[in-house]
Formats: C-alpha cells, sequence, structure tokens
C-alpha cells in the first residue's frame, strides 16, 4: 500500500507552453522562491503519480504533439531565452490566479520520459543552464550513438545489419559528457540525476540501459543485480546508488514496457527528489 500524502494539487492550467500543476499550499520561500520542476513529454499522462508524488513544487508540461522525436525537444531547449519563457509563464499565470507574492525560482528540475531526453541534453549542455538545475529524471530517456570502442568510430547501423545489442563498451562516451559531468556532482551529493530504463533493444543506437551502465561506468559507480518486483509488477535486474546518484534496469523490451517507465515517476519523486527538496527548503528557512 501507498503512503497517504497530505499535500492536495490543484488542477492543471493550460499557458503558452503547455500546462503546470501546483500544490494548493505550495511552500513558498521569505523571499518568494519557488521550485519547479519541468516534465518533458508525458507529464498529465502521469497526472495520477505527480499527485501522489508529495514534490511541494509546481509541475511545468511540455509535450510536443507532433511525433519529431528528441530532437524536437533538443531544438526547443536550445532556443535561447526559452527556459526563462517557461518560468516566466508559470508565474505570471500564477499570478493572474491572484497570487500576490512576488515569486522568483528557488530550485528547478527536469524531468523526461522517452523522447524528452533531447530537451534535457540541451540544458545539461548549456554550463550555466546546468548549474541551475538541481535534480534531473530520466525514464526510458538516455540514449547514445554506438561507436567502435578502438577507433572511436560512430558505428551506423542499416536494414541488414542494425547495430543493436553492442553492450556497454560499444556506447560513445563522447556523446555523453554532459550527463557525465552531472552524474559526477550528483555522486558528490551537489546534484541529483536518477535514470531508470526498461530492457529494450532499439535499432540504431545503444539501448536507455547500456547507456545509463556507461554513464555509471564513467563516474567509477558500480551496479548491481537484484531482482525486486515494485508495486506496479515491474522487476528490477540492476540498480546502482552513489550519493544522490541512482540508476534502475527493470526487465521487459516490448512497446508497453516502455510507457511502464512512466508511471515510475511518482515513487521516484517520494524516494529521492522530494525529500531533498524538503531538506534544502528547510536549511533555507534556516
Amino acid at each position: 500500500m501507498r503512503p497517504r500524502f497530505e499535500l492536495l494539487y490543484g488542477k492543471w492550467l493550460g499557458t503558452g507552453y503547455g500546462a503546470y500543476l501546483a500544490p494548493k499550499n505550495l511552500d513558498v520561500g521569505a523571499d518568494g522562491g519557488v521550485d519547479l520542476m519541468i516534465h518533458l513529454n508525458g507529464a498529465m499522462m502521469a497526472d495520477k503519480e505527480w499527485r501522489e508524488s508529495g514534490l511541494n513544487a509546481v509541475i511545468a508540461s511540455i509535450a510536443i504533439r507532433e511525433v519529431v522525436g528528441s530532437a524536437g525537444y533538443a531544438k526547443l531547449f536550445a532556443s535561447p531565452g526559452y527556459l526563462d519563457f517557461v518560468v516566466r509563464s508559470t508565474f505570471a499565470d500564477m499570478k493572474s490566479k491572484g497570487e500576490k507574492r512576488p515569486l522568483h525560482l528557488r530550485r528547478l528540475g527536469v524531468v523526461s520520459w522517452s523522447a524528452g531526453m533531447g530537451g534535457v541534453g540541451a540544458l545539461l549542455g548549456n554550463s550555466e543552464t546546468a548549474q541551475k538545475i538541481d535534480a534531473v529524471v530520466l525514464l526510458d530517456s538516455a540514449h547514445a550513438p554506438y561507436a567502435d570502442p578502438k577507433s572511436g568510430q560512430v558505428l551506423m547501423g542499416n536494414p541488414t545489419n542494425p547495430a543493436m545489442g553492442r553492450g556497454v563498451e560499444w556506447v560513445d562516451t563522447k556523446s555523453i559528457g554532459k550527463f557525465v559531468r552531472f552524474a559526477e556532482k550528483a555522486k558528490e551529493g551537489a546534484k541529483a540525476l536518477v535514470m531508470s530504463s526498461s530492457s529494450i533493444l532499439p535499432p540504431d543506437y545503444a539501448s536507455c540501459a547500456e547507456t545509463i551502465e556507461a554513464i555509471m561506468n564513467q563516474v567509477h559507480v558500480t551496479g548491481t543485480g537484484v531482482q525486486e518486483k515494485n508495486g506496479l509488477g515491474m522487476t528490477l535486474k540492476w540498480k546502482s546508488d552513489a550519493g544522490a546518484l541512482h540508476g534502475r534496469m527493470r526487465r521487459g523490451g516490448g512497446p508497453h514496457d516502455h510507457s511502464a517507465q512512466l508511471p515510475p515517476v511518482g515513487d521516484i519523486m517520494r524516494a529521492f527528489v522530494s525529500p531533498r527538496w524538503n531538506r534544502l527548503a528547510a536549511q533555507d528557512r534556516g
């Protein structure tokens, strides 16, 4: 049985970028500081899970309707000023709905599911923006190209010889540098990074499981094989933890197993992000 939370949210409210969800008793610092969690791709599909997350923050949902893949999210968040637009739009709309306190961003987090990874990559690829982000959660949302481990040449598959399931040693480590840098800070506890994957093997590029393990290897964190089933019926087969850095790989390699990676966002928030942000907010209050 899942624990009950006293934190209650209002309804999703539309904005220029998508929609946002805010707690009815939002934690606002004495100086107007508010925590914001941006969810790229699928936030409103996980409405129940967000309401059970215990995260006292505004949840901003951004979903690109057109089927454009991760490149669409990457282009969106690589646009100068787009992140600031999301923040300003959220607080301006809250003000129009009756919020009288002058609000500003206190802590920023980003969640991505599936193609949303493109947006996270764009955000972390900007050193100034990456510094502002405290928490990142990737839900079956970490991929990389393959590269020959000897020559470093990027490997491209074809219909007769698909590049799939090559193994973690084939992951192109150059392409995951931005995630590795963030993982290093999470390992130290300065940031928080949670990465969860299915066991799907996509064609032409490294799987989420392979990519996550490659990131962990780069920061010298070893995973452990396990056999654990959660309340959603998903079987955990591998996990790794170091500081505020967490990796999870689950069994299942079908299309349903990809969509099943979205509901655990509530459990992840309760376990790794909500306690962290509550503690940091308490420290802010002195």
